[in-house]
């Protein structure tokens, strides 16, 4: 084995890399977002389900989670640990996201991994999810898709979809700290889960921002060196 070679990104790898900049570049111009609304959507369904998940692990009820036309959420918790729960949205997005990568190095693992998170949606979308038309649309598709692409696409390219699936849910993190900048700057009308820890804890909220910003990018990286250099067998 070639270090040098190893050394160098593929050209798949490289697209990846850059799809994921340009979608954060998207995100924050006015308007060019809109493009990226749909994958926004499943953001936010991840997020918000990680957000129920900790409730109920730590004794706590969900009683709904809503998904609404501009890509917000809110879950509606009773009980459990406050702390956990509000850590859990971000957090476990990255997780999440990074067990997409690990597990979709073949067309086949991509294939499971993209089911699997297609029935965690489901999961959510009978038991917990409500909210505005847009929102409800969204929770169907994305099932929907999920569960289809696998029979559509092959190959690498369906490996270079569920990692960029993957990518996206462990850079939501760093939305925590665009959601943080626009709290400062609309402190009325937008509420974050950042707010909310300071207010648990008394430790301001741009520090979970950026807390929680640091670990995706570290989850990111680990799990993307991990699956590029650890190529399953043939």
């Amino acid at each position: 084995m070639n270090p040098v070679s190893q050394s160098k990104l593929q050209a798949h790898q490289a697209t990846l890399l850059v799809a994921a900049l340009a979608s954060l570049l998207l995100w924050t111009i006015p308007f060019f977002g809109l493009v990226l609304l749909p994958l926004q959507y499943l953001n936010t369904h991840i997020h918000e389900f990680s957000h129920a998940f900790v409730a109920i692990l730590t004794g706590g009820q969900v009683d709904t989670i809503h998904v609404y036309s501009n890509g917000s959420g809110v879950t509606l918790i009773a009980g459990g640990s406050p702390l956990l729960t509000n850590s859990a949205g971000y957090l476990g997005a990255t997780i999440i996201g990074g067990l997409i990568i690990v597990f979709s190095r073949t067309e086949k693992g991509a294939g499971l991994t993209m089911r699997a998170i297609a029935c965690l949606l489901l999961f959510s979308f009978v038991f917990w999810v409500r909210g505005d038309i847009v929102g409800l649309v969204s929770g169907v598709a994305w099932i929907a898709l999920l569960f289809a692409l696998p029979a559509k696409i092959r190959g690498r390219n369906l490996v270079f979809l569920a990692q960029f699936i993957g990518m996206q849910q462990c850079l939501e993190s760093l939305q925590a700290l665009y959601v943080q900048f626009k709290v400062s700057a609309y402190p009325v009308e937008i509420g974050s889960d950042a707010g909310n820890m300071a207010q648990f804890t008394g430790v301001p909220a741009m520090f979970w921002a950026v807390l929680w910003g640091a670990i995706g990018l570290g989850v990111l990286f680990v799990t993307l060196r991990f699956a590029w250099r650890n190529p399953p067998a043939a």
